[in-house]
Formats: structure tokens, sequence, C-alpha cells
């Protein structure tokens, strides 16, 4: 079930396209932590007696629901029912009673929710399945691991939609599971100050390169391209991190570009 990332570098951000305008503010949705709750395996076989208010435990009145099934996640992957539909099917409520991952670091409780996910992406209700993976992605229920499960689903449907919103989303909610690779993490980073630039927020963009050279201080590109945009926007220490992008170069037995120099020269 992992999920390749295609993450963008800010050295191509001038030949991506143009950003799809009609979508929500990324920033603003990776920050959205909404409540979902479906139902969840039953433990144990007494439990599938209800109490009621005189105390005496009785039968579900609708018993099939609570049948226990061998679903397996297999299917949870682009091409395999996250597809855009035609979005004429209906949405059907369901419960899931028994959920089976062959990733040991997800539990079933979390793998019940991409389950119900998935299955609201096969009925075409594409944000309901959505809104079960931002509840997974933020919820504190959740381990690190599988809130970033969640989140690699969100960037795999961005990616079969040809959203870039709910990309960039995605990978700001995959960065604040805490769940990435020290060396995945930072290649998220850097394109997310893409998907920025793309945008036309140079703020942002400049908040998001020292997030990246604030975990990577050998980085020389990221740092002359802090010194860009900020002399760009007028922002103090432009020259001060370019003069670090050519120390690092240097220490690393590596000439500097001609123009970094030039820059320094022009403060």
């Amino acid at each position: 079930m992992m999920i390749t990332l295609a993450l963008a570098f800010l050295a191509g951000a001038s030949q991506q396209e143009p950003p799809d305008t009609e979508q929500a503010d990324p920033v603003s949705a990776a920050a959205e932590k909404p409540i979902v709750v479906i139902a969840t395996p039953l433990d144990e076989q007494e439990e599938k007696s209800v109490r009621l208010g005189s105390r005496v435990p009785r039968k579900p009145l609708f018993e099939p629901y609570n049948l226990r099934t061998n679903t397996g996640v297999a299917g949870l992957t682009p091409g395999s029912g996250m597809d855009p539909l035609s979005g004429q099917n209906p949405v059907i409520k369901r419960e899931i009673t028994k959920c089976v991952s062959d990733r040991p670091e997800l539990g079933e409780k979390a793998v019940c929710y991409m389950i119900a996910a998935e299955r609201n992406f096969e009925d075409g209700d594409f944000q309901g399945g959505l809104t079960v993976y931002r509840f997974l992605s933020s919820s504190d229920e959740f381990s690190p691991a599988e809130q970033l499960a969640a989140a690699e689903k969100m960037f795999a449907f961005g990616e079969v939609s040809e959203d870039a919103a709910l990309r960039e989303e995605a990978l700001l909610r995959m960065l604040d599971s805490g769940g990435l690779a020290p060396a995945v993490a930072q290649r998220a980073r850097r394109s997310l100050v893409t998907f920025a630039l793309r945008r036309g927020e140079s703020d942002l963009a400049i908040a998001r390169l020292e997030d990246v050279v604030a975990f990577d201080q050998e980085d020389a590109q990221s740092f002359a391209n802090l010194a860009i945009l900020r002399r760009q926007e007028g922002v103090p220490e432009a020259a001060e991190a370019m003069r670090m992008a050519i120390a690092i170069r240097e220490a690393g037995g590596l000439a500097a570009p001609h123009s970094w120099a030039e820059f320094v020269a022009t403060e």
C-alpha cells in the first residue's frame, strides 16, 4: 500500500502547469479536523447484544449488520475504485465488521476507516471519502503510521484527479503525521515551496524555504533560493542566506556559481 510520491522541486517550478484556482486553500484545508464515526469490529461475540433502558441484553434489530467478514485493503490503490466516476451511484451507509491489512503498522480500526473511505469513492462520493481520510490523518486516535497512510491515500487521489490543491494538502498532512522518513519529509518540504510559488504566494514560499534549511543546514541550493526570494520581496538578510549557500559549496570543495557571488556583491 505504499505510495510513491511524485514530488516536484523548486528548480522545476517555472515549468509546472498553472495552479487549479477552483480548489479551496490547501493550507486551510490541511488544518481541518473533521469528526467521523463509523461502526468498527465487535471484539467479543457477546457484544452483539445491546443494552436497552431496562438493562436487559437483547439482540440487535438488524442482526446481519454484525456478521464478521474478512475484508482486505488490497484494492486501496489508484486505479481500483479511486478513479473519478460518474457520481451517479447512490451513497449507502455500511457497517464495517472485519478489517484486515497486510501492513502490521495499521490497526484494525484504522483499516476499517480506510475501507469505509474507499467504499465512498466507489459510490462516487469523493468528498465523503476524503472527509474520512481527513479525519483519519488528523485524529489523535490513530498512530503516526496510520495518519500517514490516510494522507498518502489523499495524495494518490489528488494525482488521479489532477488536483494540485489536494496534493498540497496531503503533503502538509503527511508532514504533520510525523510518520515520514527524514529524507522523504525533506523532499515534501521542498515540494511545498514549489506549490506556493506556483500560486504566486512568495511570502509562504519564503517561510517554507526557511523550514527547508532549518532541517538541512547543508542545502546550498535552498539557501540560494531563499536569498533570491528574500531580496525579491524586500525581506532583510537576503545576502546572509546567499553567503551561507556559498560557504556550503566551498566547504564541499565545489565552486559556487558566479551569479551567487554577484548577488552578494550587489548588497
